[in-house]
């Protein structure tokens, strides 16, 4: 099993007390009441975003440039996912 990281941000809390996870590259962003959801939310949502890519037979997706959504007081973190297999 391969693991993969994939850079990420933390935005938030916002006024209603939302945060939001950025993960640019395969284009995964995520919300939850706490940073903690937020962040299983991307995890889930890049897993998925992976799943698809080699069920397609497309290329994994790769991580991307952070400074392009980076502002001040935005906390970095790294999600990690496992590489799949391409079906058979």
């Amino acid at each position: 099993m391969q693991r993969l990281f994939f850079p990420s941000l933390i935005f938030g809390p916002d006024a209603d007390g939302w945060f939001a996870v950025v993960v640019p590259g395969p284009n995964v962003n995520a919300q939850g009441k706490t940073e903690v959801a937020a962040l299983t939310e991307a995890a889930v949502i890049l897993q998925e975003v992976i799943d698809d890519a080699a069920r397609d037979g497309e290329p994994e997706p790769q991580a991307g440039d952070l400074e392009r959504y980076r502002e001040p007081g935005d906390r970095l973190t790294v999600i990690q996912a496992v590489a799949a297999r391409a079906a058979a």
